[in-house]
Order: C-alpha cells, then structure tokens, then sequence
C-alpha cells in the first residue's frame, strides 16, 4: 500500500495555510480573550470621583487603573481638569497629558 493512504498521510503531503485563514484564526482566539466591561457600583464611583479630586486639589500623583478588552491599563499622574459634559479626566504623567472617560477608570490606588 502507499505511504499516502496510510494514517494521517491523505493531509501530512498538503500542509498549507493563507494568509488569511492565520488572520481568522488568530482574530478568533483574541475575541475569546477579551474581558467584559464591570460595571461599577455608585459606591465605587463615588470613590473614584473623590479620588480625582483628591488628586486635582492636592497636585497629588495617584495610579488610575484604566479597562481594557484584553489586559488592563495603569497610568500614574495627576488629574489637572475635569470635563463634566462629555466626562473625562485630563491626566498628566511622564508619558504626556491625556484625557480619559470616566467610565473606562475602574479603580485609582
């Protein structure tokens, strides 16, 4: 009998994969890695919003500890203007000024 009707040996000689289907596949495996969004409790962003004015009064640097899909984010600065319309925070830090919805903020050490 031939090599190629035995065991795996039909699919071992057409080992191949586009472009494209590594894309999907890598896609898929970043979708089953994100995180969903907590939502957080009025307590909690009582807290996080006496915290910001902590931080604004007292020039105060703290750690903002920011959501993200797939790993979360942490910036270490100091909160110098708050946008109550479209509710963000301005922090400026070693990387920069950078203006941050308050939703995205889950907790500030």
């Amino acid at each position: 009998m031939s090599k190629k009707l035995e065991k795996n040996g039909m699919w071992e000689s057409s080992r191949m994969m586009l472009p494209e289907h590594r894309e999907t596949i890598l896609e898929q495996n970043r979708a089953l890695k994100k995180k969903v969004k907590p939502d957080l409790e009025e307590q909690q962003q009582e807290e996080v919003a006496r915290a910001i004015g902590v931080s604004m009064w007292l020039s105060m640097p703290m750690t903002f500890v920011l959501f993200d899909e797939l790993q979360n984010r942490e910036i270490i600065g100091t909160a110098i203007k708050i946008d109550t319309l479209t509710r963000k925070v301005k922090l400026t830090g070693s990387d920069g000024e950078e203006w941050v919805d308050f939703s995205d903020i889950i907790r500030i050490l």
